[in-house]
């Protein structure tokens, strides 16, 4: 890039970046420039990646010798400070000096990267961005204006997190109710129900009919998981039937996530917007129903205790993310410590039988730098690290690939990676950045007993002015 362009794109940046991009009082914990070996390496056949995330150390460094190997090039990771990370690859960039190439950064501040011109359409020098290597999902999360400008790498979403030994305990409570439960008519004529003695009852007649309602017990609707609740005699130790951390929209925006739309299927349109719709009123007040069946207070549950009583057999459902998988299996390792219950995943149930649920997702993405003078090369890496190093994300970090690989994923991760599939990937646009703690105070209110259309339509309003509309 010239050097006039980056005077200019300097002024420009000063001002966009001082009303968009966080703060920049963090320091770089590894700065390029201190590093003894930068004096020595060609920059021509060297990038340099910049992440902020330290769990993807190890992952990031084994990845950059193979690709190092394998490209005879140089792969320079660099762990950033987290605040002010937008700003500092900017303004390192426009500098023209130490700055990253390639760098990691989460979808939804995409759109300001890429107007800020460190985010670059994406080469695909393997051929990779396309349904069959990725989900419509992850797709739509690196596109911004029918373009891809990142590379997906990695997603968050949630899923049902069931205890499959207590759901077979409320199967088998249904076998023996509907068993030992009859009708006859007396003799006036009027109809009375039974009860029959379970000593007179087949126990193979009651085995075989509760591996019936087992099979069906995983709720698909949110009518079906009511039911469980309201007809399962909760045995010793259990305090709830569902319990979620519903201040957190992570957790909470399936109820209303394919109801609501704004910005359209890639996040980046404003003209696509419609909040304060019969559906979304409607999930919400199905949401209210929740509160009634399950009785959480915010300000007593939260995620981690929420997963605690999981674990401890103290509720059937929670909703959570795949870090929780990761919970329960540390208790289990821990000295001392057995978990004495089976568990599953499913997909978030449905709303009801005409309106399905979406959960929300984030995706962590690759973006190319677009002041870089090696953006082939760096195409390539972020290929690379999308594909033939995405087997090795899960295992050594505990975050789930963007990638389709399905053949190598166990039960839970292809739930996970279905629900990804179907999610609503947070929208890109700037304008609307606190829009995600204007739907938290919604859900607050709403769960607390706020009428869903008033708060939608107060909800429209403030995102319409957002957007200028």
């Amino acid at each position: 890039m010239e050097f006039g362009k980056r005077i200019t794109a300097l002024l420009i940046l000063t001002i966009f970046l001082a009303c968009v991009v966080c703060g920049a009082s963090g320091e770089i914990r590894r700065t390029p420039g201190n590093d003894p070996a930068s004096s020595w390496i060609n920059r021509e056949d060297t990038i340099y990646l910049w992440y902020t995330d330290d769990n993807l150390t190890n992952y990031l460094n084994h990845v950059a010798v193979d690709f190092g190997d394998k490209e005879n090039v140089h792969v320079l990771p660099y762990l950033i400070d987290r605040d002010g990370y937008m700003k500092k690859i900017a303004e390192s960039s426009v500098k023209g000096s130490e700055y990253p190439d390639v760098f990691i950064v989460s979808h939804d501040n995409l759109e300001k990267a890429y107007l800020a011109g460190i985010a670059s359409e994406v080469k695909d020098p393997d051929g990779v961005m396309n349904d069959s290597t990725f989900s419509g999902a992850a797709l739509e999360s690196v596109t911004y204006q029918g373009k891809y400008i990142a590379y997906p790498m990695s997603f968050e979403t949630c899923v049902l997190l069931y205890n499959r030994t207590l759901l077979r305990d409320w199967a088998y409570q249904q076998a023996v109710r509907e068993l030992t439960t009859s009708e006859e008519v007396d003799d006036e004529g009027e109809v009375k129900e039974v009860t029959i003695p379970i000593d007179q009852v087949d126990q193979y007649e009651i085995n075989s009919l509760s591996d019936e309602y087992f099979l069906k017990s995983v709720p698909n609707t949110l009518d079906n998981l009511m039911e469980i609740a309201d007809s399962f005699d909760a045995v010793e130790g259990v305090s709830s039937i569902m319990n979620w951390d519903v201040s957190d929209i992570m957790y909470n925006y399936w109820i209303v996530g394919d109801a609501l739309k704004i910005g359209g299927p890639a996040g980046d349109d404003k003209n696509e917007l419609s909040i304060n719709n019969p559906r979304a009123i409607d999930n919400l007040r199905i949401y209210q129903k929740l509160h009634a069946f399950f009785s959480i207070e915010p300000n007593e549950v939260n995620y981690e205790s929420s997963v605690d009583d999981f674990i401890h057999g103290r509720t059937l459902f929670t909703v959570v993310g795949y870090d929780a998988l990761e919970s329960i299996e540390s208790y289990v390792n821990d000295e001392g410590n057995g978990f004495e219950y089976e568990y599953g995943v499913a997909n978030i149930p449905d709303i009801s039988e005409t309106s399905p649920s979406r959960s929300l997702s984030v995706t962590q993405c690759i973006a190319v730098n677009g002041y870089s003078d090696q953006k082939d090369l760096a195409n390539r890496f972020a290929s690379y690290l999308i594909t033939d190093a995405a087997s090795n994300l899960e295992p050594m970090t505990g975050y789930l690939s963007s990638n389709r690989l399905t053949e190598k994923l166990d039960d839970n991760s292809r739930v996970f990676a279905a629900e990804y599939a179907k999610s609503v990937p947070m929208p890109k646009m700037m304008t609307v950045e606190n829009y995600w703690m204007q739907v938290e105070v919604l859900f607050s209110k709403v769960w607390n007993g706020a009428d869903p259309e008033s708060e939608l339509a107060e909800l429209e309003k403030t995102v319409r002015q957002m957007l200028g509309l």
